[in-house]
C-alpha cells in the first residue's frame, strides 16, 4: 500500500510535505496490535521518497474507543483532546510549514480533524491527509 501512495504522491511533486506525521495510536493500543499501521506505510514512503518522518510531533493521549458503530456526535465528542502536539515554530529545528498527516483509512475524517487541528495549533500551517482508503 506504501507503495502504490508513493506513485501519487510522485505524481504531485508541488505538494510534497516537510515531514510525514504517521496517525499515533495510544500506547495501549500499540501494545495490544504490536505496531501501528500507518508507521509502517510511512516507512515505506521514506524508503520510496526521501521525505522524513516524525512521530514526535503528535502524540495520543486519549486511548479513545474504537470509531466503529458510534454516530457523528459521539465520534466528534471520543476525539475531544485526544491529541497533544509539540511546538515547532520559530526557531525550533523541528519546525515545519507543511506537514502530511498518513493514516491507513478515513472513515467520518473525525480522527483526522482532531488531529490536523493539534498541529495546526503547534504552529503547522498546512496540514495534507493521506489515508490508503476513504470509507
Amino acid at each position: 500500500m506504501g507503495k502504490m501512495l508513493s506513485l501519487w504522491v510522485v505524481k504531485n511533486p508541488a505538494q510534497w510535505p516537510d515531514t510525514i506525521v504517521p496517525m499515533p495510536l495510544h500506547r495501549k493500543r500499540i501494545v495490544q496490535r504490536g505496531f501501528n499501521q500507518a508507521t509502517e506505510i510511512a516507512r515505506v514512503l521514506n524508503k520510496q521518497l526521501g521525505i522524513a518522518i516524525d512521530q514526535t510531533l503528535l502524540k495520543r493521549v486519549k486511548n479513545t474507543v474504537t470509531q466503529t458503530g458510534l454516530n457523528e456526535k459521539m465520534r466528534q465528542q471520543n476525539m475531544r483532546k485526544a491529541f497533544i502536539g509539540k511546538v515547532c515554530v520559530g526557531k525550533n529545528p523541528d519546525s515545519y510549514r507543511h506537514v502530511a498527516l498518513l493514516d491507513d483509512v478515513v472513515t467520518s475524517g473525525n480522527t483526522v480533524n482532531a488531529a490536523a487541528k493539534t498541529l495546526i495549533d503547534t504552529g503547522v500551517e498546512r496540514v495534507s491527509v493521506w489515508a490508503i482508503a476513504k470509507t
